[in-house]
């Protein structure tokens, strides 16, 4: 058996424009040790994806931090074709490359929402973004 958190697929049943299903660590173990331990286990290898409860946007995260750190914060959003130049302010120049192709890989047009896919073979989590990012907040 084989636990992934992603199925490459060209099917797409929902729309998630600018959004991402995160799921929690949690998810992703509870699911793998449930079917590992199903006595009607599937024949191995058996893949299957396990995603988020529901997909997220930037919003959702920017409000998710402000519940747990009860602190408001300033969104800033950045243009696709300024995502270099943006990058290059955080991280090295020989990095930034690297950080504005991952960061186009989340887009809703970018390669990881293509695999995004709720079928027969989709297990959704349980944990919201807000619960697994609370479990992480150290005052």
């Amino acid at each position: 058996m084989v636990c992934k958190t992603s199925k490459p697929s060209r099917k797409r049943k929902e729309n998630h424009t600018n959004l991402y299903s995160k799921v929690g660590l949690k998810d992703v173990a509870e699911n793998c040790a449930d079917a590992l331990l199903a006595e009607t286990a599937k024949p191995s290898p058996h893949y299957f994806n396990v995603f988020g409860p529901r997909a997220y946007g930037s919003l959702d995260l920017k409000e998710a931090v402000e519940e747990i750190t009860g602190k408001k914060y300033e969104l800033k959003l950045v243009e696709k074709d300024q995502l270099l130049d943006y990058w290059k302010q955080i991280v090295p120049d020989f990095y930034a490359e690297e950080f504005k192709e991952m960061t186009t890989c989340g887009l809703a047009d970018g390669i990881i929402a293509k695999d995004v896919v709720y079928d027969e073979n989709t297990v959704r989590g349980k944990v919201e973004l807000v619960d697994a990012l609370r479990s992480l907040y150290k005052k």
